[in-house]
């Protein structure tokens, strides 16, 4: 690899037939490499006649180096030939920048018709793909991929509406306890057999290491094992939730091999860069066959759209690009949404008579011009979209002369999801327009959802996505979502959790209103403001044969069926 290195680096600093100064170290330095293997490099290219390489002569003196021939030819060839390998982001390395989008155009052009890989889905996606382990999963779409790649003890039936056995065979629930009997002969994606140890480590995997999800899964007191498929959890306070909780995202089933996160699910993971995440069909599953042989993520950035010509789905991000197939969408209002909060554990938040007047400068403040088709005021997670508000710049001033302390700028953090950072930016200037100093951040995934990244922030814009189970989907965000938890005092944490821990016993029917009792709480203390709904738009070409869009935006992959 130092050899290619090298190539591409020569590339970029010389120019054929011309002498350059360059001393050896670095040549050393920019491919990361020792002397001793800089040295080899230079003997090789020289005798290759790549380069003419001409030795200090001279106290003060450098070596020179003089490019002798166009390495372009060269370099684009090997991209090729790992292309074909599938070594995406290798290749990727002896392309230059502004040449990557169309060479991933080229590549992606390759599946336009069906090939030796088998049906392959083509997604074209805004940005390359976070972590896949199930454990560390916060954003819908790597949650959605997850379904795909683990499969669950239990999983949710949208048709019946109820829960079914996934690796489990039978499930009852004994008092306090969930009583589970798995399939035989069931296995990891590398081959290995899933025993209900394998769920016990994967829960106490979770439990030591996941960040966002320990507070939910701590409803589970504990799993004793019985033999190989039999296993029981238990929980005293939470034991109606139990399938809940095992079917649930973050409780896909997992084996660490060798560092390796290895799946059960309908599809494997074969390959995960920063331009493409590739998934193959399992032949250890042990449910149905998706139709589909794999799927392809691919990052292409703010031009996603220009890749309509070569895909089978995607979220439209702009307008959508002109394209040789023909497109249908599928649209509705996603539940959940996007919200603001106020940390109580900063100045800024400290006092509720300070937190009520920023909440309500953000509500005066409604939302940006731009703001209109596609979105819809929110009154909570579940409500109604409702009509859009109108700036009240009156109401805005009275709320910021009530504001006194003002010792630092107000800090104001989103991540990188266009319309986040467009009502950050709407936000930041309503405040200095009111005399409030306001510094806005923009963090990427996941250095944005980090309880040490909230506690720096005044005031944050994030999002939530409710799932199909709108009973497991409040509990997520209530006990899950590190924003709202970092935002909260202890003594607000703790009441939280004794208002929640009153909601277990009873029914699904009784926790819905009182989730949404809560949820209006949160907004009297200042902490939480829903903001706006948006609307869900997923593009798929006439070659697709589409179910309904699940809550999350997607479809099913495992049911999805191409049209040749």
């Amino acid at each position: 690899m130092y050899y290619w290195k090298a190539l591409v680096y020569l590339n970029t600093e010389l120019a054929v037939g011309e002498p350059t100064a360059m001393p050896l170290d670095r040549l050393t330095n920019a491919i990361g490499c020792t002397r001793r293997n800089a040295q080899l490099l230079v003997k090789k290219l020289s005798a290759e006649g790549v380069i003419y390489w001409q030795p200090a002569a001279g106290r003060g003196r450098l070596p020179s180096i003089t490019m002798l021939q166009d390495i372009e030819p060269m370099l684009a060839s090997q991209a090729q030939s790992w292309l074909a390998e599938g070594k995406i982001e290798a290749a990727l390395t002896l392309v230059t920048p502004s040449q990557r989008q169309a060479f991933l155009a080229n590549y992606l052009q390759r599946y336009a018709t069906p090939s030796a890989a088998g049906d392959v889905l083509q997604i074209p996606f805004y940005r390359a793909t976070h972590d896949l382990d199930p454990i560390n999963i916060t954003r819908r779409t790597e949650s959605h991929l997850a379904n795909s790649l683990y499969a669950k003890v239990l999983k949710w039936d949208v048709n019946s509406g109820r829960y079914l056995g996934d690796l489990a065979q039978r499930f009852e629930r004994v008092g306090d306890a969930l009583n589970i009997t798995l399939r035989k002969d069931l296995r990891f994606h590398n081959g290995a057999p899933i025993l209900a140890q394998s769920i016990a480590d994967h829960l106490h995997r979770l439990l030591d290491h996941s960040e966002h999800y320990c507070n939910l899964y701590q409803l589970i007191d504990g799993i004793d094992i019985h033999d190989d498929y039999r296993f029981s959890v238990r929980s005293q306070s939470a034991a109606n939730l139990l399938p809940k909780l095992l079917a649930n995202g973050p409780m896909g089933i997992t084996q660490i091999d060798a560092g390796r996160v290895i799946g059960s699910g309908p599809f494997q993971l074969v390959e995960q860069t920063q331009w493409r995440t590739l998934l193959r069909v399992s032949s250890h599953y042990h449910g149905y066959r998706p139709w589909v042989d794999g799927i392809e993520v691919w990052n292409v950035g703010d031009n996603a759209k220009d890749f309509a010509a070569n895909s089978h789905l995607f979220h439209p991000l702009a307008q959508q690009a002109k394209s040789k197939r023909d497109y249908e969408s599928k649209v509705q209002w996603e539940r959940g949404c996007e919200y603001v909060t106020v940390n109580a554990n900063r100045p800024w938040g400290h006092s509720l008579k300070q937190r009520q007047a920023l909440m309500t400068i953000v509500r005066a403040l409604a939302l940006p011009a731009q703001f209109r088709e596609g979105f819809a005021g929110a009154n909570g997670m579940m409500s109604a979209p409702a009509a859009l508000a109108v700036i009240d710049s009156e109401r805005a001033q009275q709320a910021a002369q009530l504001l006194t302390n003002r010792l630092a700028p107000l800090q104001l953090l989103t991540y990188q999801l266009n319309n986040h950072i467009e009502y950050a930016q709407h936000l930041q200037s309503g405040f200095q327009q009111l005399g409030i100093a306001c510094q806005l951040k923009v963090l990427p995934f996941p250095e944005f959802n980090r309880s040490t990244s909230f506690a720096q922030a005044d005031m944050v814009i994030s999002g939530e996505v409710f799932e199909e189970d709108v009973d497991l989907a409040w509990l997520d965000w209530l006990l899950s979502s590190l924003n709202l938890q970092s935002n909260l005092t202890a003594k607000q944490r703790q009441w939280l959790q004794q208002q929640l821990t009153k909601l277990y016993p009873l029914d699904e029917a009784q926790r819905l209103p009182a989730y949404q009792q809560l949820e209006k709480k949160l907004i009297d203390k200042a902490v939480y403001q829903p903001i706006f709904h948006v609307q869900q738009r997923l593009n798929y070409a006439d070659s697709v044969s589409m179910t309904d869009l699940l809550a999350n935006g997607w479809v099913d992959f495992s049911e999805v069926v191409l049209q040749r």
